[in-house]
């Protein structure tokens, strides 16, 4: 159990994470609209709740950073901005896998969801580079809780056009939202052992 913990152990934790994601998507049924494309899809989704997880967790790091104020705090805060970074790329990624599959084009502009995941994935770019370069744990620590704020305020406020506001909450199918919680579950796991490597990295 000792050697699961350990730094060097995170990237063998991935690839079991990573396998028994590809378990899961391989297990899950067709549906009735989507056909096989479901499994993008769903992974589509576990990606994106994980990834606001991960900035609500970087807006709570950054208010951590500024009333702790000891070094510990600020790697681990600059460690979960790194993640929530890698973690909305990937939610990028997944997301024109999936609206391609489903709807037939990669980057759905009239869709609000997917115009908010770009301003979010921008800003995330923009501020990570400055903190990079400014290196200053103050201007760290509010630009994780503005970009944790932002990221929020912005992917709850935009409109749903062709994304299904609950489809997994909605589904008739048991078998679909346990493995989804499942998914999900892995991917957030995923998401706690980047912190760890971004951490052992700082």
């Amino acid at each position: 159990m000792k050697k699961l913990i350990e730094h060097r152990m995170i990237p063998a934790t991935w690839i079991v994470l990573g396998f028994l994601v590809a378990v899961l998507l391989y297990l899950l049924p067709s549906e009735q609209v989507l056909g096989a494309n479901i499994k993008a899809v769903f992974l589509h989704g576990a990606v994106a709740r994980t990834g606001l997880i991960v900035f609500a967790a970087t807006g709570l790091m950054g208010l951590a950073a500024m009333v702790w104020k000891t070094n510990e705090v600020d790697r681990w805060c600059m460690a979960v901005l790194k993640t929530a970074v890698i973690f909305w790329v990937a939610y990028e990624i997944t997301g024109m896998i999936s609206s391609y599959l489903a709807w037939g084009v990669a980057i759905a502009w009239d869709e609000p969801q997917v115009r908010a995941g770009l301003w979010v994935l921008g800003a995330s770019v923009v501020l990570i580079a400055v903190v990079l370069w400014v290196k200053d744990r103050w201007f760290t620590a509010g630009a994780s809780v503005i970009l944790g704020v932002f990221a929020w305020v912005t992917m709850k406020t935009a409109p749903r056009v062709r994304h299904p506001v609950n489809p997994i909450g909605e589904s008739g199918s048991d078998m679909f939202k346990v493995l989804y919680f499942g998914l999900l579950v892995l991917v957030i796991l995923m998401a706690v052992q980047t912190v760890r490597w971004m951490r052992g990295k700082e």
